[in-house]
Formats: structure tokens, sequence, C-alpha cells
């Protein structure tokens, strides 16, 4: 593990040092100050005034007096107001404050928790309390701070960073930009201060950080007044500006938290290092986050697998459009991933992705709160029928089924139900029914054995009363062996009720929709709990042969390969081609044909021409010597005359494919964040488009090649009737792909492969034509490579 990936000195440090000085009261120096005093900050809180500039900013202090006040009324987590009536003072010492002659707002009684005044400010001001030092070498070598947080300008960050390393801090918070540009200007601007970090050993969050939150601890490093419940999730995300309106969303819809981390722009810490933390973190039940960009593909693979085995992990994808990925480029500078290859990456992560922030926070406290319903089997009850039928609707969609309810539970609610009311599933309750008839219904559900997972939908108005229903439904025997989830339907009204369940531990929904994929990522969860671990294959191959096929093309120039040339890459990997071979005269052609047997196809051999279809280059089902001589002699003079450059190797003679065979494509692709991914679907989808393709990324399991197949295609016929022509031999399908698995992941040069078609039929598969592209050799190696 390198320095500036442990990221203890974040979640838990024992001192925090806030560098900066404002002249607003409301500056984020003492912002961030008052936040940690105000929340009960455990550890030891260093204010500094200079943190390595040359000129000292003058800063506003409030006593302590007026701290404790403003802590003993309002949140917790809240900052502390600045004094109106604080005493001005100037402390003459120019090595205190730096340029003399200016009025400061002072002093207060210095000593919050016991702590005797010290350093060379004791005697001149202290901010909530606290002494202030001019600069990090005035707290001493022997208790240098874990964690720094930097509320100064972009130019005075690097020096400030410095200064702490010289001290020994081992993280900083960097809240501001990171270099002289005015606004955030992405990696350009972040990379200095990333490098001096890197290079001291610290682990950063910023710049452009909103800061770090550990409600259990009181480390309320935020530069705003916030309120932040303590709960068992925990989030990150980059942006300062969006992880302050996730805030307020999250206060709003009574979410808590463990952590929240706002990484920033290019910080040292990253997504993998958080998914690290949380994972091992016994405070944290559910892993929740915004994902912009990743800097490591392979690194967040691993710890998004490991953490998902332990943890939900809920994610939303920022960038995942075209558009979307343009615009977080443009402005981080940092190299997104393919849609495709990060829909394959979380599923291969086991990660639950969601498409907007309230599904974000509403899925999380649903997780954290509920237990997983051990089935699909779901019974709803709704005061109103067109909501229980949405919520039925919604419930199938996402995979889940609504059941008749069993003959004892219906008589149950027969008795409690008006003799017009229907008292299947969905059940229909009364409209305005009373919070204990609700209760008895929900009791008499719960107790139905084939029922795994209870969603209650009320309509609230301001004539309606459900306050008292928490209490009830948390009171039933069997209300903590299911997954019950509650929606409700209103707008003020519903507010005030959904503070009572979240009081309660009951996750509280916004609408049918919403309340239909909870549930069903919840089952989802619990049936991948259930899985067998992935089986790996190992194939019969040759990496020495392959390996030596792409080093003496590369040597020779060559970043594409044709059928002619890649076959020898392919035998090493035992891939089940066609039987073809590479006929350089007409009376060869013939050979080869009488060898292989039956009718045959020509498709013409040269390295400088990508498209046979340019040239008319391929003829099919030939038969017969004369038939065949034609052929190779029209190909072969079409081709030169069309490309007079072009090298005219003969034609590539191969055996035709069954006629009822299915043709599919495999594709192998690089991506740029993630690695090599396989992509599989029918003829005449390309990797570029929008067609039905399954993806995954690399290694290949066989549980992987199982789905990609199935994704795609279907026995055409129930099974048991069916003739044999009519199946299909996925397993064969499922063998090319791990084999091109292998190969991939064997040899890095190899750029993309293009198996395209692939035949396929109840006997066997092969693969038809195949193209191979290399990365560029870069100019050292060829210069090795000529010598």
């Amino acid at each position: 593990m390198h320095a500036h990936d442990d990221v203890s000195a974040l979640f838990a440090p024992a001192s925090v040092c806030v560098a900066g000085a404002s002249r607003d009261p409301a500056g984020v120096w003492e912002a961030v100050v008052g936040n940690l005093v105000r929340a009960g900050y455990t550890g030891k809180i260093f204010p500094v005034l200079d943190a390595g500039g040359e000129d000292s900013p003058p800063a506003v202090y409030v006593s302590a007096q007026q701290a404790k006040a403003g802590s003993d009324s309002g949140d917790s987590a809240g900052a502390a107001e600045p004094a109106e009536s604080s005493v001005l003072h100037r402390a003459k010492d120019e090595s205190c404050f730096g340029n003399g002659g200016e009025t400061l707002p002072s002093v207060g009684p210095s000593g919050l928790r016991g702590t005797k005044p010290a350093g060379p400010l004791s005697e001149s001001g202290t901010l909530h309390g606290l002494p202030v030092y001019r600069k990090p070498s005035d707290i001493g070598a022997g208790f240098p701070p874990d964690l720094a947080v930097l509320c100064l300008p972009g130019y005075r960050t690097p020096d400030a960073l410095r200064a702490f390393a010289a001290l020994g801090t081992r993280a900083a918070l960097v809240l501001g930009p990171g270099g002289s540009e005015p606004q955030g200007a992405g990696r350009a601007a972040a990379e200095p201060v990333r490098r001096i970090a890197r290079h001291c050993g610290m682990t950063m969050l910023g710049p452009d950080s909103l800061g770090i939150c550990i409600p259990k601890t009181g480390l309320l490093a935020f530069p705003a007044r916030v309120a932040v419940r303590s709960g068992g999730i925990g989030f990150f995300a980059r942006s300062g500006v969006l992880c302050a309106s996730l805030l307020e969303l999250a206060a709003t819809m009574r979410i808590g938290f463990s952590s929240f981390v706002s990484l920033g722009v290019w910080a040292t810490a990253s997504e993998a290092d958080m998914l690290d933390h949380f994972a091992a973190d016994p405070q944290t039940r559910v892993i929740a986050g915004c994902l912009e960009y990743i800097e490591d593909g392979p690194r967040f693979l691993r710890s998004a697998r490991n953490a998902a085995e332990k943890k939900p992990v809920i994610l939303l994808r920022i960038g995942s459009s075209a558009a979307g990925a343009r615009t977080v480029s443009a402005c981080t500078g940092a190299v997104t991933a393919s849609a495709r290859a990060c829909a394959a990456a979380f599923k291969k992560a086991g990660i639950i992705e969601v498409c907007e922030f309230g599904e974000l926070f509403a899925l999380a406290a649903a997780f954290d709160a509920c237990a997983l319903p051990s089935g699909p089997a779901t019974a709803v009850i709704a005061d109103d029928w067109s909501l229980g039928a949405a919520a039925a609707d919604r419930c199938e969609e996402n995979g889940l089924v609504v059941p008749p309810l069993s003959e004892s539970t219906i008589g149950e609610l027969q008795k409690l139900l008006p003799s017009r009311s229907l008292s299947l599933n969905p059940v229909n309750a009364p409209a305005a029914a009373s919070p204990e008839l609700l209760g008895r219904l929900a009791g008499a559900v719960l107790r139905d054995a084939a029922a795994a997972a209870l969603l209650l939908l009320i309509c609230v108005d301001d004539r309606r009363n459900v306050e008292t229903l928490p209490e009830i439904l948390a009171g039933l025997p069997n209300f903590t062996d299911k997954t019950v989830l509650v929606c409700l339907m209103g707008g003020k009204s519903a507010e005030r009720a959904r503070e009572r369940f979240a009081g309660r531990g009951i996750p509280c929904l916004s609408s049918p929709g919403q309340a239909g994929a909870c549930l069903a990522a919840l089952y989802r969860r619990k049936f991948l709990q259930e899985q067998p671990q992935p089986v790996d294959i190992e194939y019969r191959h040759d990496k020495g042969r392959a390996r030596a096929a792409v080093a003496e093309a590369r040597a020779a120039g060559a970043t594409e390969l044709s059928l002619y040339h890649a076959r020898e890459i392919m035998r090493a990997y035992e891939v089940p081609c066609l039987e073809s071979s590479l006929a350089r005269t007409g009376a060869e052609a013939v050979r080869i044909a009488a060898q292989i047997g039956g009718p045959v196809a020509l498709k013409i051999a040269s390295p400088h021409i990508t498209h046979k279809a340019d040239v008319q280059g391929t003829a099919l089902n030939l038969c017969g010597p004369k038939e065949i001589r034609a052929a190779f002699t029209s190909l072969t003079s079409r081709a030169a005359r069309l490309h007079m450059e072009a090298y005219i190797a003969g034609c590539i003679v191969q055996a035709m494919s069954p006629a009822d065979a299915r043709a599919t494509g495999i594709f192998m692709k690089r991506d740029r964040v993630f690695g090599p991914m396989l992509l599989f679907g029918l003829d005449g989808c390309r990797p570029c488009e929008s067609g039905k393709l399954s993806c995954r990324l690399l290694p290949l399991s066989l549980d992987d090649a199982h789905d990609m197949v199935r994704e795609i295609l279907a026995c055409p016929v129930q099974a048991g009737q069916a003739t044999e022509k009519e199946m299909i031999n996925f397993a064969a399908l499922e063998d090319i792909l791990l084999i091109l698995s292998r190969l991939a992941l064997d040899c890095p040069e190899v750029e993309e492969i293009v198996c395209r078609p692939v035949t396929v039929d109840h006997k066997g598969a092969e693969v038809v034509n195949v193209r191979i592209w290399l990365a560029r050799m870069p100019a050292d190696d060829k210069e090795r490579a000529g010598a």
C-alpha cells in the first residue's frame, strides 16, 4: 500500500489543523473550526493563521462562551454563528499577525476542553476558544496534526502542503482550488498540488472538495452550516457543489451517514480507497456514491467486487451518455470509460446502479433498514385501487411477482374489510383507513408464508393523520423478519409523516415506481448472495507461439491482421475456425479445395485490402476445378486493378458454413479505463453501434460466458419440442468466448479482435472470419526490434 493509499488519517484523525484566515466573519476558516467545535469533535483542533505563505491575512475570532452557547442550542452538526459583540484587539507583535496597525475582532477565554493557551498567539487571540497559531511549525514537531484542512487561496496551497508534510501530517483536505486558476480548471490546475501530496506521502481530498464528515466522532470538516444525521450509509462523490446539494436532499429524506466524503478533483484518495475503507468499516452497512470518472479501472473493479461481497454497493454513474462523457472530460481532464464498459464493470462487481439521486438515497436507506426478501413474492396494500394497481405494475416490471394470497390470509382480510372491497393481492384498503386498520391488515399479510415482502401505499393529506402507524407497524410480530416498505403519496403532510417513519427505521418512499425498484434491488441482492462462486476454465494454448506471431507482425510495422495473418494467433489458442488455407495460384486453390471437400469459398488475401467488399473479393459456393480457377483469376485480377499499390498474396480457400447455421459475432475491445472486454451479438451488430450486444469485462468466468450467449440467443422451440437441427450448441459459443478471453489477457498488444461471422448450429461453432488490430509499437521498441 502506498502512503497516500492509507486513508485512516482522513477517517480517524487524532487531531485536525485548520489553516487559513479571512476578514469575513462567516468565512471558510472560521466556519470549519466552528463546525468542528459545535459537532463535538473528540480530537485536538489547531487553528493556524498562516500556512506557509509570506502574507498573513487577518482573521475573525469569537469567544469560547459564544461557541459553547451556540453548541448548546441547535443542531450539533451546525456551524457557530460569529459574535456581533466581539471586543476589538490588535497585537503589537508583528510576528503573530503579520503587518501591524489593523484591528481584528478577538479574544475570549481560552482553554476549550481544558486546553491551556499555547503558541505565539496565546496572548493575542483565540478562535472559538482555541489558541490560534501563526504557522504550522508553531504547533510543535512533537504534536503533528493528523489532518490538515486548507482554507486557502490556490496559490498558497502548495506551500501549505509542504509545511504540513514537514511536520509529519498524514492527510490533507483542500477546500479551495489547487492552483493559481480562480476557477476549477480540472487536472491541469490540480496536478501540481496532487504531485506534492504524493511526493510527501500525504492522503489528499480536493482541490475543490466540500470536506469530510464522520458524525460519530464529530469530525465535521465542512465550510458551511449543515446538519448531517448519523446512520449506516457511507457516501462519496467528487464535486463539492454537488455534495452540498446532496446533503440538503439527504436532510429532507432523513438519511443518516456513517461517513460523507467529498473527494474533490484529482484527489490522491480515490473511489477505490473509499470502497476499501467502507467495506472494512463496522459503522458502514451500505455503500453509496456518485461515480464521475475512474482513474484506475482494474483497481476499482477489485475493490468494488470485494466491497459488494460484504455490503450493498449502490452507485449513480455520471457521464454515461456521449454528451455527458464529453462534459466530464472537458471539466476535469479525465479519461472516461465507455458506457458499455462501465455497465459491464458494475455487473461483474455486483454493484447496484441507479439513475437519479432520489433513488440513490431511497435505495440506500432501504438497504440500511430492511431485511432482504427471501423471494420475489410481494404483497401490496393500498388505500386506493389505482395506486395498488400501479405498484403491482412496477413490481412485476422489475422482476417481482404479486401472487394471490393464501386462503387463510384472505379469510382474515375479509373479516377486516367491507364486503365491497376486494381482498386479493393487491389488497384494497378503504379510503382514509385508520392507522389501526392498516396495521391489522399488514399483520395479516405478514403472517402469510407466501409473501416475502410487503409494500404499503398510503395517500396522505392535511385531513389525515397516520403518524401513529410507524409504532403500530414496528410492533407487529413478523415486522423484522420480512421486508416492509412504505410509500406515502402527498406533499407537506406526507413530509411530517415521513419524519416519524424515519425515526422508527422504516424506509418511506415517494412513488410506486421508486418502491418497485427498491424491492427488486433488495431481492436481487439476496439472490446474488446465494449464488455459488464463479467457475474458471483453462483451455489448452501456446502462449509463446501467439506472442511470437504478435511480435513478428509488430516488428514488420503491421497494425491490422487479416484472416491469413491472424490465423497463426488463433491456431496457437486452438480457436475453432473453418478449415482454410492460402492458395497462391489457381492450381493450388483447386488442390486445397479437393482436400477440404464440398463447396468452398475464395477470399482475396492482401495485407493492404481492409474490406473485401471494396473489391468484391469474395466468391461463395464454388464447386469443381474449372469454377475455382475462374474465381481465383477473377478475384486476383480485379483486386490488382482496383488497388494497384496492394500486394496480392493470393486467395484464402475456405470451407462453406452449414446452410442452417446461425450467424453471430464476437468482439474484443480494450476500454481506456477498465481494459479488455468481450462483446457478443448477432451477425450484423458492430461493437461501435447501439445494436443488442452482451458485454463482460475480462477475465471471463464460465457463468459470464453462459449468460452472454443466452442474453442474445434463445432456443427457438421449447425444450422437448425442438428437433436436433433446430437446437443451438451454446457450449461451443461459450468455449470460443472463454478462449478469446484468455488470448486477450495473455497478449496485451492485441487492441481489438473481430470474429464475424461466427456460425453455430447443433453440432458446434466455428469462426468464419477474423481480424486483429495491434497496438502501435513505441519508437524505442522499434529501434530495438530493428537492431
